[in-house]
Parts: C-alpha cells; structure tokens; sequence
C-alpha cells in the first residue's frame, strides 16, 4: 500500500462520512475529494464577537442570545456573540508524485468569507505545507492547520475592547447587499449548535430548582436566557390565562423578560396555547381603534376601518359603520340602535316579534336596509382590502 493510500483510509476512519470523501478517477488514476473543516475559536477567546452596522440588518433572526449595541468611531452597530462557526469546504487533488515531492493542490469555498480572502488563506495554507519534511503526507496536517488558525492567524482576525476577536462585517465584506447575507449565515448557525447542545445537556429550572433537568425538557427564554423547565412554565402559563385578556403577554418569572410567542408554543399545550393566543389577538384588537369585529351574529371577521363610518367583513361581505355597528349609512348621522344583521338571513328579531304579521313586516324591513346598505356601499366605492386581516 502506498503511502498516499494509507493516509487515505487514515482520515477515512478518522472522520465521519458526511465530513470527508474522496474518489479516484479511473482514467488518470487521480484521487479528488473533500474535508468540511469547521474552524475552532481560539482557546483563549470566550467566543467570537461579530459586528455590523445597525443600519446594514434589516430582517430580523434566530440568535441564542441577543446582540449587543455599541458605538464604535461614531458608528452605531450591534455586536453578535457566537461560539460555532459555519464550515469551510476544502476541494483537494492529489499529483501522482504526492506526497514525494509535490504537495495538495487546494480550493475552498465559503458563504461567510469573500472570494479573495480564501484565495489569501490558500496562499498561506501552500506557503505552510511548503515547509514540510518532503515526502511526508500532509493532508490531516493541512486540515487542522486550517480548522485551529483561522482566526489568529489565516484571517489576521484583532481583539475588541473586551479581549474578544471581533470580526468586522463592514470590512470583511464590501457589498452591502452581501453583509446581511452574511451576518445571518453566521447567526443561524451558531444558533442552531448551541440548541443543539443545549437540549443533549443538563441544566437547572430557576422555578422548581431542579439541576438535574435535560435541556430537551427546558425551555430557554432568548430574551434573558434564564431556563426553567417545561412543566413548572405550563403550570405558569395556567395561571396567567386565568387571568383574562388583560394578564398580557407572559413573561421571565424571574425578570419580566417577554416570553416570545414561538417560545410560548414550544412548551404549552396545544389548548393551552390555542387559548393563550386567542388572548392576546383579544386584547391587540382591544388596542387597535382602526380594528373591528363584524358585528353579523355567527359571524367572526376582523375588520379593518378605512373610513370613520366604513369597514367591511372579509369573511361575509357585509358592510357596516365601524362607529355605531349598524348598517353603512354614507352622509347619514350614526342611528342610536347598531343592527346585528344573522349571517344567514339578515335579521334581527327579537323572540316576541318572531311571530304575527308584525315580526314579519320586521323582518322584510331590515332585509330590505341591509341591502340598501350594500348598494350605498357599492355606489360609493369606497376602496376596502379584500384579504383577511
């Protein structure tokens, strides 16, 4: 076996599959393949701080803790700490006279550093590999020089005001279309590690004080990243649907941080997040002066007033006043009494008129206003959103 096939079933059995591959042509006999380095963050570094401008971020994503805002030369930005980096993928070709007396030639590929900078790393990569003992295979050495240096050394990467490595989005990346792009690349990844980890660890529930909680069964607020198990939040979550649409949005126990909706949904029942979110669109449609409940009896549609006197069901067409809940009256004061119009007729009879010539005359009466509602309403033409709201 050849010493280029020995280094090869090597890194097989060092690396998982999903990580290392590689295949020989069977033409020119060449071997090809390619290793997913995922770079280390220096030992004496807690994490890496990545920084942007507050302007250049527009959307908003999953990070596991939030970002810090600094000023930095005048500038405004926000300061995101991760711990895991996304990967680097590194394409090798093996010379037939590997490793005797020629080394790897490499490429790599990157979403989160420009093209220049990879050919820059490259470069130091072959100047690195150049120095070897001629003769020695080099592949493992080339990788974890890759994974361990990046920061320090292949990237040139300095350390903020708190001892951090900082890496400067705006300098790292010069299109601005490209640096949000980026920034959430980075995010995410760290993000969805850290759960990862996370929910395979143990971890203490700051209600029941229990430290011997699987982060599986915990939930961790994002917006203090205190922890408390699930079962002691769905027992908090009871209480604070028992109090009614005024209760708001539930919080930390443990600081008052809002507990985020996706957050809520994670740990509660489904009934029990089925009710809570019914709350909460109660109590937002209680603050909302533009926003309005078909007032048609069976009838649930939420309405969005265009006018001081107009606002039209999504759900059953019927237009109304969004003042007096009556009929739409264009040009008319609002009546004292709203009508509330079934949905499937169109009345609004009360049970000791529902009967005799007098219940009927009621009856065709308000039939023949609601249409008249409908057509003032189509004579106006009023422009009103046809979508749910």
């Amino acid at each position: 076996m050849s010493q280029q096939e020995e280094e090869l079933k090597t890194l097989s059995l060092l690396y998982e599959p999903e990580n290392f591959h590689f295949s020989k042509n069977p033409e020119t006999s060449l071997v090809s393949g390619w290793y997913r380095a995922y770079p280390k963050i220096p030992h004496d570094s807690a994490s890496l701080h990545i920084r942007i401008r507050v302007s250049s971020q527009t959307r908003k994503f999953n990070s596991f803790t939030q970002p810090q805002f600094h000023r930095l030369n005048n500038v405004f930005c926000k300061v995101y700490s991760v711990e895991h980096l996304p990967p680097i993928m590194v394409s090798f070709k093996l010379p037939s006279d590997y490793p005797t007396t020629t080394i790897p030639v490499l490429s790599l590929e990157c979403a989160w550093i420009m093209p220049d900078r990879l050919q820059s790393i490259i470069d130091q990569l072959n100047t690195y590999l150049s120095t070897r003992e001629v003769g020695e295979p080099c592949l493992w050495e080339c990788f974890e020089f890759l994974e361990s240096n990046l920061i320090c050394t292949l990237l040139g990467l300095e350390r903020d005001e708190s001892g951090v490595y900082a890496y400067d989005i705006e300098e790292a990346v010069p299109s601005r279309r490209m640096r949000e792009h980026v920034l959430t690349v980075m995010v995410e990844n760290d993000n969805a590690e850290r759960w990862k980890h996370f929910k395979e660890e143990k971890v203490g529930c700051l209600i029941c004080a229990d430290d011997e909680k699987m982060g599986c069964d915990c939930t961790r607020i994002t917006a203090c990243g205190h922890v408390a198990c699930n079962d002691c939040l769905r027992e908090a979550l009871a209480v604070h649907i028992a109090e009614g649409m005024m209760a708001g949005v539930l919080r930390c126990l443990h600081c008052k941080s809002v507990i985020e909706l996706n957050e809520v949904k994670e740990f509660a029942t489904p009934s029990q997040f089925e009710v809570y979110d019914g709350l909460l669109l109660q109590r937002s449609l209680a603050l909302m002066s533009d926003v309005v409940r078909c007032p048609r009896r069976g009838c649930s549609g939420i309405c969005l007033a265009e006018d001081d006197n107009l606002a039209r069901c999504p759900i059953c067409q019927h237009a109304f006043c969004p003042r007096c809940m009556g009929l739409f009256h264009s040009g008319r004061p609002c009546s004292l009494r709203p009508a509330e119009p079934e949905v499937g007729g169109g009345t609004n009879v009360k049970p000791e008129e529902g009967k005799g010539k007098g219940g009927e005359k009621k009856e065709e009466e308000e039939e023949e206003e609601e249409k008249a509602g409908f057509v003032r309403y189509e004579e106006e033409e009023v422009p009103f959103p046809s979508g749910s709201i």
